[in-house]
């Protein structure tokens, strides 16, 4: 018995270490839509859905940047239900997404309108040019450069 408890707990071991291996690697593949920059347009939906290729030719027609991803790929529908569990109210237990649902400048909409998301980028563009308008800070000689790969905006 004791031999066979401890092929379990190896078995175990190496399940979780491949588990959170996956889990952090697909965070890293994946940062820029599971945590986008606020100018950064998410479109999420299924190919096989007009209403999300209609938005999806809207956003092309504005020159808004857009990063699409189909909810039938693995894990996908886990990021966009994320969004979407952060953005309704703590009651609400949804268990169906009208598509498109579109993530830009910290919001989440469903069955989103070209008119609202072009908006909400163009906002996080303003600040991003208000911000980018501060003088640039003092050259330091031999620094090493460091990359921010998420920017957070409090709401």
């Amino acid at each position: 018995m004791h031999a066979g408890f401890a092929l379990f707990r190896k078995i175990y071991f190496v399940f979780l270490t491949l588990a959170t291996s996956m889990a952090g690697t697909h965070l890293f593949l994946n940062r820029d839509t599971i945590f986008p920059d606020a100018e950064t347009v998410v479109v999420y939906g299924r190919d096989s859905c007009s209403i999300t290729a209609l938005m999806i030719a809207d956003l092309e027609r504005s020159g808004v940047p857009y990063l699409y991803r189909n909810v039938d790929r693995f894990l996908v529908s886990h990021e966009m239900w994320y969004h979407l569990d952060r953005s309704k109210a703590p009651d609400d237990d949804a268990t169906l997404a009208e598509f498109p649902v579109v993530v830009v400048n910290g919001h989440t909409l469903e069955r989103a309108i070209q008119q609202q998301v072009i908006a909400l980028y163009r906002q996080a563009n303003v600040a991003i040019d208000e911000n980018d308008a501060r003088p640039p800070a003092p050259s330091q000689e031999g620094a090493i450069p460091l990359v921010l790969t998420h920017r957070a905006n409090k709401q």
